[in-house]
């Protein structure tokens, strides 16, 4: 997949440029619909160690790597309509300690809904402050 990357930007960065070389789109960010972008960013920058890179007006705020590394965006989008049922796409996070990423999310204001497994792997569905789900795998338990 390197060869995708487009490492003539002025940061190497897509992720931070929006730009995607050769023939096939490529995801640089994911959005979530909230009704307070910049406070739900309090929550997603903390959890996934981001920092705001770009804030229009408080209407849509995006998050990225706060180390410089290359990965996926979070776009945060004002909406007017509220969450009223399961989300129809979701993040999925991996860890090597479940429990404890668990934990650490919940204190900093996830709810967690339930419990999963199938062989091989556990994950915990949690919701985002705003009620947005979003689940944290391993595949040690």
């Amino acid at each position: 997949m390197s060869e995708d990357i487009d490492t003539n930007t002025a940061s190497g960065n897509p992720t931070a440029t929006g730009q995607h070389s050769g023939d096939r789109i490529g995801i640089v960010t994911v959005t979530i619909d909230c009704a307070d972008p910049r406070g739900l960013a309090t929550f997603w920058t903390e959890a996934l160690g981001y920092k705001i890179t770009a804030d229009y007006g408080g209407e849509f705020v995006l998050l990225g790597p706060a180390s410089g590394e290359q990965a996926v965006g979070v776009g945060l989008q004002r909406v007017a309509e509220e969450k009223v049922t399961k989300n129809r796409v979701h993040l999925d996070f991996h860890t090597p300690d479940r429990a404890a990423e668990v934990a650490r999310l919940v204190g900093l204001g996830a709810t967690p809904l339930g419990e999963h497994a199938v062989p091989g792997l556990s994950w915990t569905t949690l919701t985002d402050p705003a009620g947005n789900e979003f689940c944290v795998g391993s595949t040690n338990g």
